[in-house]
């Protein structure tokens, strides 16, 4: 990517970030509000502070209790509207967050599969627990620090140019020198954060699938050896942390540099007039000079503070590269429509690439796919039902079947169900079809027996079980992916006569590599080379 391009992509993801403002507009407006009333109570807090040594150390006057009085009641109004402030960041941030994890779970309900297997599962949770939080960060700090870095030094700056314009236009000529090398050394840090979470994600990653096969680790006694990869990847996220905190501590350190040296100057200036060595500008007494002391570093007090704050939107700008392009997809609403014939034309898939010049499929047709091992069965039926990017999909209810039966923590009904509201006698009556009523007419609790290791079932009772679920669903399109590949040859049998035999008003997919009679399909298709051939 080159200098503008990147420069271009920088800004698109900005403009990205400020428009999420908009789950909380209402209450960043009265954030800002109450931030700039804060500031103003904080000043009139110190112009009392300061009147209060004019009238104890100068004029040697006794304090009246209202101005004590005035001075509390300014001090608490302060402390008070401090404190909303932190709760409207907050309320900020959490509106913010949910709206992101709304709309993210959208596009995950819609997209499903296709979706999630982009990434890995680390990259998933990053999402959510550091991704999403980024962005509410930048919109809730960084955004009215933003502005609060802006309008602070103005009002100072106004304030202090009647009691001494000199004072002020110090002030001025110093502030810019901040904000320029403020953004000299966090240019480059959104790509600094951005190799970070990689290296994040890298790590998560590594360690997830290591403890996901520590037993084959066990078995070829290659401990040493993932230990290694571990400490490498540990050690790519250390230097690349490092990498962050340094940034962090330059920034911090040139915003404190430029701004001592601003006070510094100050300093001397209001010491040298209270002394009457230096004649530009009115002389000040002692209340104007602390005043000018006291209010002077507020000008530097924001800035530094968004200082701190801008390593966020660097975080946010390397969140919203992995977030904006998942989210700025239109969701895919998906429309159950009957359908009697589909015919498409020019059919492909991504990754792999599968394509098809035409697919033709005419409701109740029993359609089987052929196709060598890693041909892309399996990738094709994914395609079909939405769970790969393809240029078609399935636009009626579909269920797809593998060889993988899927059994839930939970009783044997809600595995039937799926949570649907399905009669008792509609459960019997498909129990009965794939041949498990016997057996669950013998559990204790039949219907509402818990699942998982006990009762044990064994590959058949499993699969017939999922063919259930799948006759529960009511699917007008039923896909089969090598249903019965795991099991013996007289289940495989079984299953087949079973499937064929409850199936036989669906329209059907059936991907297999056991042979099964060529009069129970319609329509043969092939894989091979990446192209689907039809007759």
């Amino acid at each position: 990517m080159t200098t503008n391009k990147k420069a271009d992509h920088e800004r698109q993801l900005v403009i990205w970030l400020k428009q999420q403002r908009a789950a909380a507009r209402g209450s960043l407006l009265f954030l800002n509000i109450i931030s700039i009333a804060s500031v103003i109570s904080q000043i009139a807090f110190l112009a009392l502070i300061c009147q209060f040594a004019q009238q104890l150390i100068v004029e040697q006057t006794p304090i009246t209790n209202s101005s004590v009085v005035k001075l509390v009641i300014v001090g608490l109004l302060n402390l008070l509207l401090n404190y909303i402030r932190s709760h409207l960041h907050s309320r900020i941030h959490l509106r913010v967050s949910q709206q992101l994890q709304k709309d993210l779970q959208q596009q995950l309900n819609s997209r499903q599969l296709s979706l999630v297997k982009q990434h890995s599962h680390y990259y998933w949770q990053q999402q959510w627990l550091s991704h999403i939080p980024a962005v509410g960060d930048f919109v809730s700090y960084y955004l009215p620090q933003q502005l609060l870095a802006g309008l602070v030094p103005l009002i100072v700056v106004s304030m202090l140019m009647p009691v001494n314009w000199p004072v002020a236009l110090i002030l001025l000529i110093s502030l810019p020198i901040v904000p320029v090398f403020m953004y000299l050394i966090g240019s480059g840090t959104a790509s600094v954060h951005r190799k970070h979470f990689i290296a994040l994600e890298r790590l998560g990653s590594v360690f997830f699938d290591r403890i996901k096969h520590a037993e084959l680790i066990h078995i070829n006694q290659a401990h040493e050896q993932q230990l290694g990869v571990l400490q490498s990847a540990s050690g790519q996220l250390n230097q690349r942390t490092m990498k962050v905190v340094s940034l962090a501590f330059l920034s911090t350190t040139v915003l404190d540099f430029f701004s001592t040296i601003a006070m510094a100057l100050v300093a001397v200036f209001v010491g040298f007039n209270l002394l009457g060595e230096v004649q530009i500008g009115s002389q000040i007494n002692l209340q104007e000079g602390l005043y000018i002391l006291l209010l002077a570093p507020l000008c530097f007090a924001e800035l530094k503070n968004l200082g701190r704050h801008y390593h966020q939107k660097s975080a946010a700008i390397a969140a919203a590269e992995a977030l904006y392009p998942i989210l700025t997809n239109d969701i895919q609403t998906q429309n159950h429509n009957c359908f009697d014939t589909i015919d498409w034309q020019d059919f492909s898939t991504q990754q792999p690439v599968i394509s098809a010049a035409t697919l033709k499929i005419n409701k109740g047709q029993h359609i089987q796919l052929h196709g060598a091992s890693g041909a892309g069965k399996s990738v094709l039926l994914e395609a079909l039902i939405g769970f790969r990017h393809a240029t078609h999909r399935l636009s009626t209810t579909t269920a797809l079947l593998t060889q993988q039966p899927v059994i839930l923590n939970s009783d044997l009904r809600t595995n039937l169900t799926l949570d649907r509201d399905i009669t008792d006698e509609r459960l019997w009556q498909v129990l009965r079809e794939v041949e498990l009523e016997q057996w669950v007419r013998s559990l204790a609790n039949q219907l509402d027996t818990p699942m998982g290791e006990h009762p044990p079932m064994s590959g058949g009772q499993m699969q017939r079980l999922s063919l259930a679920r799948v006759l529960l669903s009511d699917a007008e399109i039923i896909l089969l992916d090598e249903p019965t590949a795991h099991l013996t040859q007289q289940q495989h049998l079984q299953i087949s006569e079973m499937l064929h035999e409850c199936l036989k008003n669906k329209t059907v997919i059936w991907a297999s590599h056991k042979a099964l009679p060529a009069e129970w399909f319609n329509q043969h298709w092939t894989i091979e080379s990446n192209k689907v051939s039809c007759r």
